[in-house]
């Protein structure tokens, strides 16, 4: 196995520890999720195995279309009628294997407790578990923003206004460097926003800022969308993964 693939295995089995950690699934609970997980993992090989099948056929369907398009020719009835079936069993097949997964999935909420449920829901996948929220995920309070804060505030006028800049570019280069691939950010107008706040937070009084801190914090974070992953997706993502089934019945000791 290439290393780049072995620290992907690794960091992918953290996290999923980090869950089973602030899940703590009783003995019950992980016979069955195990069970459930091998069945889709079964479910997985099947649905691509088959996948493979008709991609197999279909490849040389689309080949003989590019052909015809690169000529300029008139395409087949035959050819247009055998590029929709098999594009039709495809679909059909990827529909069928969802509705299994949702059976499982199903099967799985109903094992979950509703503190369970509700720590799924709130989970976000890390590598290094904060100490103090049950050791399940990123925290949901950033303690380097508030440090970002309370160090802003504690400036002199001249200092702050000597390095404002360099701690604005030093933030949105790390928020671009962690914001989703999909996410278009304007960079200027995000270090616009960035320094606007930082002011404001200058500008405040002791109790002011108490009071408004927490809501500076969601500005910030804000001011990138964070992905909104389902808990039904969760429990495929998670609780279905291959690597639940070694981790609860192997390498995973509680």
């Amino acid at each position: 196995m290439i290393p780049i693939l072995i620290i992907f295995v690794l960091q992918n089995e953290i996290r999923l520890i980090n869950l089973l950690n602030g899940l703590e699934l009783d003995s019950h609970q992980r016979a069955l999720i195990s069970e459930l997980a091998q069945t889709a993992e079964d479910l997985r090989d099947e649905f691509e195995s088959e996948k493979e099948g008709l991609e197999s056929e279909l490849e040389p369907l689309l080949e003989e279309l590019k052909r015809y398009l690169l000529h300029r020719k008139m395409i087949p009835g035959r050819l247009t009628k055998s590029i929709h079936k098999t594009t039709e069993k495809i679909l059909h097949l990827k529909v069928a294997y969802e509705r299994r997964l949702d059976s499982l999935t199903k099967k799985v909420k109903l094992l979950l407790t509703p503190e369970q449920y509700y720590a799924l829901e709130r989970y976000r996948p890390c590598l290094i578990p904060p100490p103090d929220e049950a050791r399940i995920g990123q925290s949901e309070r950033p303690i380097r923003i508030y440090d970002l804060l309370n160090r802003v505030r504690s400036m002199d006028s001249w200092r702050y206004q000597r390095v404002k800049n360099k701690i604005v570019s030093r933030v949105v280069e790390r928020m671009m460097l962690h914001k989703p691939r999909w996410v278009q950010i304007d960079k200027d107008q995000l270090q616009q926003e960035m320094g606007d706040l930082l002011d404001e937070v200058r500008g405040l009084g002791d109790v002011d800022f108490a009071v408004k801190r927490d809501g500076f914090v969601d500005q910030i974070k804000g001011f990138l969308p964070q992905p909104d992953i389902k808990s039904d997706h969760k429990i495929v993502k998670f609780l279905l993964a291959p690597e639940i089934v070694g981790l609860l019945k192997r390498e995973y000791q509680y």
